[in-house]
């Protein structure tokens, strides 16, 4: 009974595992059936990126493409299944090709995200220190209502330069948002409309 309880446990820790590689998600899902990509190139060499958008972190690829509108250039992984160990590739691993290719020839970039929990409502990160203070300042400013803080969620600091927002020509900054926040964005137009808006004239600055 214990020799099988161990095999059941071992199986089970290996199942929970997160994917490592692009690679090794394709070798587990396919493409237009648990996942889609979208990428728009922009006429500018900004970059804004959603890399778990849709069942993984629901909310970030819809504000993302609304920020990037036609101008700057959108990307976004999309989970249509409902397997978040199965489709979540964290920043550091993420090597999907298209958007390595787009991140060599964009400048600046903006990464979303969304935290399980609210731990903040939007955290700050990402290994542009000027512009994450910057970002600060503006959202403080702009939505007293919602907690804005830096670096304030670790792990997801998004300083590493292995982070996907950081492959582009300078550093990027990433910006993790509370659950409740991104549950606001997706039943108040206003309020998505403003934040949009925000984020697309600070990247065209």
């Amino acid at each position: 009974m214990r020799f099988f309880l161990l095999i059941i446990f071992i199986c089970s820790s290996a199942s929970a595992q997160k994917i490592s590689s692009f690679k090794e998600l394709l070798s587990q899902k396919k493409e237009g059936k648990d996942f889609e990509i979208k990428i728009r190139v922009g006429s500018v060499d900004t970059l804004v990126m959603a890399i778990h958008g849709g069942s993984i972190e629901s909310g970030t690829t819809e504000l993302a493409d609304a920020i990037a509108a036609e101008k700057f250039s959108f990307y976004s992984f999309t989970g249509l299944a409902d397997d978040y160990l199965g489709l979540h590739l964290t920043s550091t691993d993420f090597d999907e090709p298209r958007l390595s290719e787009l991140t060599q020839i964009s400048k600046n970039c903006l990464s979303l995200h969304g935290l399980k929990d609210d731990e903040a409502d939007f955290c700050i990160g990402g290994a542009n220190a000027a512009k994450r203070k910057a970002l600060v300042g503006l959202l403080s400013q702009k939505f007293p209502k919602w907690r804005t803080c830096e670096l304030c969620c670790p792990p997801n600091s998004g300083t590493s330069m292995k982070n996907v927002v950081n492959r582009c020509k300078l550093p990027g900054v990433q910006i993790e948002m509370g659950r409740s926040l991104r549950l606001e964005l997706q039943t108040n137009t206003a309020f998505f409309k403003d934040l949009s808006k925000i984020l697309h004239l600070e990247l065209a600055k």
